[in-house]
């Protein structure tokens, strides 16, 4: 029987396409490669939106063509668009994002598979081995944001059938899993080609599947121009759509971000996120920052670092400013030596981690929803709260998988230790 390994690096959005493919080569017949063993087709669904996640995958391709010297290798995802680097580290098919669902015929015409499917192969359903799943509705982006090549790696804007989504959801529901996770390149621009349901719409819809065995509903990333207010009503009102929101600010310098063409100043930014800690108590507010864009003064860094803590952001994602070739940004005037990018890096991500700890020393002593998963040690667990707040605590290996009542106990600086209630 023909052995597949798939290897997933990048954003949600590229991991719910590598599950997705995963499960098509399980329902063609294919079996999981185990540990050390060489695989007849290895999938590398790889990022390219930095040049940094396009190095990490390239020398993820080349591993694999190390590690499985006679693999059909394909590259999928965005890392497919750069051609170059892909055919150059060892790959033999590339499947844009646009062309991951072609994956098994394209393995059917190199001889990889047999010509007729196998009767009801389908693949099994859900993410096997992980508690939370990835459900991608949204795909594709317009923005014109100077430092990101996105829209040219994934294509322009399109969203998957309200009906469509629902169907994977329940079964991914079916497979066990009590939380999902909904995925897009820009999902607060979700619009259903056959209804124009909106974001809102499809939460609500997927909330219903609640009674059936889901627990949560987690969003991903959403713009700050593209946030609708009815999804924090709907996470106020206890439904099971987790008071946790992303907003990408990537600067905190109205300067700054006009530089960076992105839609919308730090008021905005303030106003979406007063309106819905109004709405949702002690609701996280996470953010990406990136330090060092061109141009940058030291008081606009004053401000990414100072906004962070005042703010009170549950988690940051900050990182150096890295010129991206064929971005207006990599041809700008104003670059910053990579020393004082670095520095300033680390202080936002030192803010953050303060700003970090600040939020969740607020759950000390309370109890909180944890959905279990398999912690560092034997008799040990670890999860992640409604709110994405970390949580470790002693419990048995049986109830990895299910949401468990957890006291938290102490603060520990990466995140909550507790004791199980029930």
């Amino acid at each position: 029987m023909t052995s597949y390994r798939v290897i997933a690096l990048g954003c949600k959005v590229s991991r719910a396409d590598a599950a997705a493919m995963e499960r098509a080569l399980l329902g063609s017949g294919l079996e999981r490669a185990g540990e050390g063993e060489g695989a007849d087709v290895c999938v590398v669904c790889g990022c390219a939106v930095t040049a940094v996640a396009e190095g990490k995958s390239r020398r993820a391709i080349r591993r694999a063509r190390r590690e499985n010297p006679e693999a059909t290798l394909v590259a999928a995802g965005c890392i497919a668009v750069r051609e170059e680097t892909s055919r150059d580290a060892g790959a033999d098919v590339l499947l844009p994002p646009g062309e991951v669902e072609s994956l098994t015929d394209v393995l059917r015409s190199v001889g990889r598979l047999s010509r007729t499917p196998p009767e009801g192969g389908v693949g099994p359903e859900g993410f096997p081995g992980r508690t939370r799943a990835f459900l991608k509705v949204q795909d594709g982006c317009d923005g014109t944001c100077a430092y990101c090549i996105v829209p040219s790696l994934r294509g322009s804007l399109r969203s998957r059938a309200l009906g469509d989504a629902i169907n994977e959801a329940r079964g991914l529901v079916r497979a066990g899993h009590a939380e999902i996770v909904l995925a897009g390149v820009r999902l607060g621009r979700y619009s259903c080609p056959d209804t124009g349901a909106d974001l809102a719409r499809l939460v609500e819809e997927l909330l219903g599947l609640r009674g059936g065995g889901l627990a949560r509903l987690r969003l991903s990333s959403i713009e700050p121009a593209d946030f609708d207010p009815r999804l924090a009503e709907i996470a106020s009102g206890g439904t099971g759509l987790c008071p946790h929101f992303h907003l990408p600010l990537q600067s905190a310098s109205d300067a700054i971000l006009e530089r960076m063409n992105r839609p919308y100043r730090i008021a905005d930014f303030r106003a979406i996120v007063g309106r819905v800690r109004d709405l949702v108590p002690d609701v996280a507010i996470t953010a990406d920052v990136i330090a060092g864009f061109p141009g940058e003064t030291e008081e606009d860094h004053a401000l990414n670092r100072d906004f962070i803590r005042e703010i009170g952001l549950a988690r940051v994602h900050a990182f150096p400013f890295s010129p991206r070739p064929g971005t207006p940004a990599a041809e700008m005037a104003g670059a910053l030596p990579v020393q004082t990018v670095r520095a300033r890096a680390a202080e936002l991500i030192e803010a953050g981690t303060l700003a970090g700890r600040d939020y969740r020393a607020r759950f000390v002593g309370r109890e909180l929803d944890v959905l279990a998963q398999p912690g560092k040690a034997e008799g040990c667990l670890s999860g992640y709260t409604e709110r994405y707040v970390p949580l470790t605590f002693d419990g048995p290996a049986e109830f990895v998988g299910t949401v468990l009542r957890v006291r938290a106990l102490s603060e520990s600086g990466a995140g909550l230790e507790g004791e199980l209630v029930e």
